[in-house]
């Protein structure tokens, strides 16, 4: 989600959680980061079936099972 970089240490989204007062645009900020490549494949994946947010999920990881 972005809240942590590769190294484990707090990015600025996360001070901003923390201390802004805003946590719903930090956590919507956070969401799309975290769900970017499924709506680059979709940009209408909010409407997907379970089955196909399954199927990009396994594409994305390229896992053949969760």
């Amino acid at each position: 989600m972005g809240f942590v970089d590769s190294g484990g240490i707090p990015t600025k989204l996360y001070h901003e959680f923390r201390s802004e007062g805003v946590p719903s645009v930090c956590i919507a900020t956070g969401l799309k980061n975290a769900y970017r490549e499924i709506f680059t494949r979709n940009v209408n994946a909010h409407d997907a079936s379970d089955d196909e947010i399954k199927g990009y999920a396994l594409s994305i990881s390229g896992k053949s099972y969760f």
